[in-house]
């Protein structure tokens, strides 16, 4: 069973790695996604995290929102014409969910499912 797990986590990083659904910029989100076997009363559970400031972001996307200068009266920012901007506020318009968690949790899921299957299989014979 831990054996199964393992794999299922091997598998889960490989595919945030080797196959992020989203474009990697610096590859910081992809190396910040942690696995864990975790032992329980009933089994073992698979726990995949990931705690860049960023993850949920991405992971789960975001509404459109408005945003604000902090600091300073306006924010300053190069436009994609070339030109420098200034604003009060601007609003953003949200991001699409990736799901690259979820994903790799299917991915995870189904190694283990593949792993186990013909172990459970030889235990049933048996009966």
């Amino acid at each position: 069973m831990h054996e199964a797990a393992v794999e299922g986590a091997q598998k889960a990083l490989a595919t945030v790695e080797s196959r992020p659904v989203f474009t990697p910029r610096t590859g910081h989100l992809q190396e910040s996604t942690r696995t864990r076997v975790v032992r329980t009363k009933t089994g073992r559970l698979l726990n995949i995290t990931n705690h860049a400031k960023y993850a949920k972001a991405i992971d789960q996307g975001s509404r459109a929102h408005e945003i604000a200068p902090r600091r300073k009266p306006y924010l300053t920012f190069k436009a994609k014409d070339g030109r420098w901007v200034r604003a009060k506020k601007v609003m953003h318009p949200g991001t699409k969910a990736y799901r690259f968690l979820e994903n790799a949790t299917q991915q995870g899921f189904l190694r283990i499912e593949r792993a186990l299957s013909p172990r459970m299989s030889r235990i049933a014979s048996r009966f």
